[in-house]
């Protein structure tokens, strides 16, 4: 089971979705045990809306969870463009990641956006580290992307062309764990 719902890109999108068709977040199985029919578990909340553009409006933010009763755990869904581990949107990382592979300092980048200069070092030693996990795993699903050997350029084309959300999505739709 993938922990994140595919082409839901925007918080306006997810609360949306949520209200015309929350059948959508349903897992078909326990990413745990396997087995299926799980049952509806309420929610939970998360605080993504870090108010850039939207004044925090979409806050608190509601997350399905699912019981799964062959296993007794839970397991929840998100939408794309929410991080399982992160607290900003892959957007503001994506836009943060660009300016420093376009070339920017750190500092300068860390002065336009919330988050600090050490949170902008935190995420850019996580994509140099994965990097090479990444790449071959994303291979398959954008082979377009394969003519960029360096790592500069084939960040910038793929944040760029693809996205860093989708390429998040695609990484976890395939079991490797994101941030």
């Amino acid at each position: 089971m993938s922990r994140i719902m595919p082409n839901i890109t925007t918080l306006e999108q997810h609360h949306q979705q949520l209200q015309a068709e929350p059948e959508q977040y349903f897992p078909d199985c326990c990413p745990h045990c396997g087995k299926t029919q799980l049952w509806s578990h309420g929610v939970y909340f998360r605080y993504p809306d870090r108010g850039l553009e939207s004044q925090g409006v979409y806050n608190p933010c509601p997350i399905p969870r699912f019981f799964c009763p062959a296993c007794k755990r839970t397991c929840s869904r998100l939408p794309e463009c929410i991080p399982p581990r992160r607290w900003y949107l892959w957007i503001i990382q994506q836009q943060m990641l660009l300016a420093v592979l376009c070339g920017q300092s750190f500092n300068a980048v860390s002065q336009q956006f919330l988050p600090s200069r050490r949170t902008l070092t935190r995420w850019w030693g996580w994509l140099d580290e994965k990097s090479q996990l990444y790449r071959f795993r994303l291979a398959t699903f954008f082979p377009q992307q394969e003519r960029y050997s360096h790592f500069e350029t084939y960040w910038q084309q793929a944040l760029k062309s693809v996205g860093l959300s989708k390429c998040m999505a695609t990484l976890d739709r395939t079991g490797v764990i994101v941030p």
